[in-house]
C-alpha cells in the first residue's frame, strides 16, 4: 500500500505540473502575439535655415531620417547689410522603420532669433519651434497612418511692417506684408503647413511644418528668401499587425520648448491690419489623417471580444485539465 499510494501520488503531481506548463506556454505565446511587429517606411528631415541670401546659398543644421541624429550649430548668417541669428539653434530626427509602431519624428528650434537689414530690424522672436511626427500601425480595429504638428509654437514673435513702424506680434499662422521704404519688402509667412498622403508611391501620411518662410527684395541688394526652422516627417507602406489596445503615438508630441516659460512677445498686443491665415494652414496640435492603407490583417491583437474568447477558449480548457489531474492525484493521497 505504501508504495502504491506514492506511485499515486507522484503520477498525479507530475500530470499537474505538466498541465500547468502547457497552460503557461499557451498564455505566453499569446501575449508574444498579442505584440506582433509592424514594419514601413520612415522619413523625414529638419534644419535650423535653408535658402538664398542676396544670391548666397545657405543651409544650416539639416538633418535627414534615416538616419536621422542630431545638429545644433550656431545660426549666424550674413551678406552686405543682412543678418539672420539665434541664440541657440537645435535640430532633432528619430524614427523606426519596424515594431509596435512606424514612427518619425523631426523637429527644429531656434530662440532669440534675430533678422536685420543694416540697423533696421526686421523679424524677431524669442522662440520658433517646427515639430512634424507621423505614426503608423495596422490594428484589431484600422489600419493607417497619421501625422500631428503637436509641439510646434510660436513665442515672442514680432515683424516690422512699415518704415519707424512697430515690431507687430504674430502668434500664429499668417502672411505678413512688409513694406519698409528705402529698405525692404515683400512677405513673411508664419507657421506654413502642408500635408500629404503618399511619398511617391509609398502611401501614407506626411506633414511638414516651416516657422517662418521669408521673401524679402532688399533695395539695391537682391533677394532674400529663406526658410526658418523646418520639420518634415512621413510613414507610410505598413504591413503586419500591431498592438491593439494602445497604438504607438508619434513620438515627441506634446513636448513643450525649454527655457519659454513666461514670455512675453515684444512690441504689444495689436495684431497687423491685413494679417490673413495662408492657405491650408493647421493650429497647432491637430491630427491629420493619412490614406488608409487597409491591408489584411495577418494575426496579431484581437480584433473584437469573439476572437479574444477564440484565443482564452483553449487556456481555459487547459486549466480544466490540469484540475482533473490535481482531483485524480488527491485520490491517492
Amino acid at each position: 500500500m505504501k508504495n502504491h499510494r506514492g506511485v499515486g501520488i507522484g503520477a498525479g503531481w507530475l500530470a499537474l505540473i505538466l498541465s500547468l506548463a502547457i497552460v503557461a506556454t499557451a498564455f505566453a505565446l499569446a501575449a508574444q502575439s498579442a505584440h506582433a511587429d509592424v514594419s514601413g517606411t520612415s522619413e523625414g528631415h529638419g534644419f535650423t535655415e535653408q535658402g538664398s541670401l542676396l544670391g548666397q546659398s545657405v543651409s544650416v543644421n539639416s538633418v535627414t531620417l534615416p538616419p536621422g541624429g542630431s545638429a545644433g550649430a550656431n545660426l549666424s548668417t550674413n551678406a552686405s547689410t543682412v543678418a539672420v541669428s539665434a541664440d541657440t539653434a537645435t535640430v532633432n530626427c528619430s524614427g523606426a522603420a519596424g515594431g509596435a509602431a512606424v514612427t518619425a519624428s523631426c523637429y527644429s528650434q531656434v530662440e532669440n532669433f534675430r533678422l536685420n537689414a543694416g540697423a533696421q530690424q526686421v523679424v524677431a522672436a524669442a522662440v520658433l519651434r517646427a515639430q512634424a511626427s507621423s505614426s503608423g500601425t495596422s490594428s484589431g480595429t484600422s489600419s493607417g497612418t497619421s501625422s500631428t504638428n503637436s509641439g510646434t509654437q510660436i513665442l515672442g514673435l514680432c515683424v516690422v511692417q512699415s518704415l519707424l513702424g512697430p515690431c507687430i506680434p504674430v502668434i500664429g499662422p499668417a502672411t505678413v506684408n512688409v513694406n519698409i521704404a528705402g529698405v525692404l519688402s515683400g512677405t513673411v509667412v508664419v507657421q506654413q503647413e502642408s500635408s500629404r498622403s503618399s511619398n511617391g508611391v509609398v502611401n501614407g501620411s506626411g506633414l511638414t511644418v516651416t516657422m517662418l518662410h521669408i521673401n524679402l527684395n532688399v533695395v539695391g541688394q537682391g533677394a532674400v528668401v529663406l526658410d526658418i526652422s523646418r520639420a518634415d516627417s512621413f510613414v507610410g507602406g505598413v504591413t503586419g499587425s500591431g498592438t491593439s489596445s494602445n497604438p504607438t503615438s508619434p513620438p515627441g508630441g506634446g513636448t513643450t520648448p525649454p527655457g519659454t516659460g513666461g514670455t512675453t512677445p515684444p512690441g504689444g498686443t495689436t495684431q497687423p491690419n491685413g494679417t490673413t491665415p495662408p492657405g491650408g494652414s493647421t493650429k497647432a496640435g491637430t491630427s491629420i489623417t493619412g490614406t488608409p492603407l487597409n491591408l489584411p490583417k495577418t494575426g496579431g491583437a484581437p480584433a473584437n471580444d469573439m476572437q479574444l474568447v477564440d484565443w482564452l477558449l483553449p487556456g481555459v480548457a487547459l486549466l480544466g485539465s490540469a484540475a482533473a489531474a490535481l482531483i485524480a492525484a488527491r485520490r491517492f493521497i
